[in-house]
């Protein structure tokens, strides 16, 4: 990820995933793009996701895993 702030303070714990397969990515502006890769950045004390992206287009970052199928 490219420095993208999560929402916690910078001494706070995350947990950071990559997943790699085929993965279906919809734009907001419609329509969708595959990607071999996710990233995935969750808070380690919560468990809860706080930001997931596709390494080879940062600007799509979303704060709704629900996009990626």
């Amino acid at each position: 990820m490219a420095g993208e702030p999560v929402g916690l303070p910078n001494d706070e714990l995350v947990c950071f995933v990559m997943l790699a397969g085929q993965f279906s990515v919809r734009q907001p502006a419609g329509g969708s793009r595959n990607s071999t890769t996710v990233q995935l950045v969750f808070d380690a004390a919560t468990g809860n996701l706080l930001l997931w992206g596709v390494p080879d287009a940062q600007s799509w970052f979303q704060n709704d895993f629900a996009m990626v199928r």
